[in-house]
């Protein structure tokens, strides 16, 4: 039994600390959002429950144009970031719509980097993995 739980709770601790540092991203994010230089002009809608590709919304306040915003964060100074497909695929779609709002830092002092039109202006590699999941069912 304690094999198991050793087991189960090593490749949990790795999603949680993940989990952990996103929200603390996008919190972020949402605190430092009026002196973000793209702010100007843009009413921010929390998006992170849709699904969408991206975590914010900005939507012009003259216009119907929009920009989605996807916020990573990072505990240390530099990392890697890692957009899922579906992220991947808006962000192309959009373009210079299309923001990745980077938080680094957080065991310190947390800064952060923002990057316009990601897919074109960062080096990105794909990365392909076959995942076998397991489940138990029965039918009551």
């Amino acid at each position: 039994m304690e094999e198991i739980a050793k087991n189960e709770s090593d490749s949990g601790s790795t999603f949680a600390k993940r989990l952990i540092t996103g929200q603390a991203a996008e919190q972020y994010f949402r605190d430092s959002f009026a002196d973000v230089d793209l702010s100007q002009g843009y009413k921010l809608h929390d998006t992170t429950k849709f699904g969408c590709g991206f975590d914010f919304k900005l939507l012009n306040e003259n216009s119907a144009a929009y920009c989605g915003v996807e916020v990573k964060g990072l505990s240390d100074k530099s990392g890697n970031v890692v957009l899922t497909n579906k992220e991947y695929a808006v962000a192309g779609f959009l373009k210079e719509r299309y923001f990745l709002f980077v938080v680094k830092n957080f065991r310190e002092k947390p800064f952060h980097h923002l990057y316009q039109d990601p897919i074109k202006t960062l080096d990105f590699t794909k990365t392909e993995q076959k995942i076998i999941q397991t489940s138990w069912g029965v039918s009551v």
